[in-house]
């Protein structure tokens, strides 16, 4: 806070305005790194999906049986339990959702996370100009 008011009396003139814009300016600085950073594990992410679906395709290819690759499935290998319900609509949700294949549900969280970065970044560099 002291940053921004030695900038705002050193340049002279309204304080208010300047102290708007500097802030605003680094607002839209961490705005534009932070969609950057999400736009970049959105391809990553998107990335993933692919190579997971490219080692199904290879062990299909090799083996002539197809592997399954969901969220259940996942689950299992890491050791964790599935989360269950005994609500039986709720029960049904989850178990449509973790039979999903995984390299689907990687791709559409991946699409999802860059879609969110890249409307952030660009919405960062619009913050600055709307402060005159």
């Amino acid at each position: 806070m002291l940053a921004v008011v030695r900038f705002s009396f050193a340049a002279g003139g309204n304080a208010a305005h300047y102290d708007r814009a500097y802030i605003m300016g680094k607002r839209a600085e961490h705005d534009l790194k932070a969609g950057r950073s999400l736009m970049t594990l959105g391809i990553r992410l998107i990335m993933f999906s692919l190579f997971i679906a490219l080692v199904q395709i290879l062990l299909w290819l090799c083996q002539g049986e197809w592997t399954p690759c969901n969220m259940s499935e996942l689950l299992r290998w890491m050791g964790a339990k599935t989360p269950a319900s005994d609500v039986p609509g709720l029960r049904s949700i989850l178990d449509w959702v973790l039979a999903i294949p995984l390299s689907a549900e990687t791709a559409a969280t991946g699409l999802a996370i860059a879609w969110i970065g890249a409307s952030n970044a660009e919405a960062a560099p619009n913050a600055v100009n709307t402060t005159n």
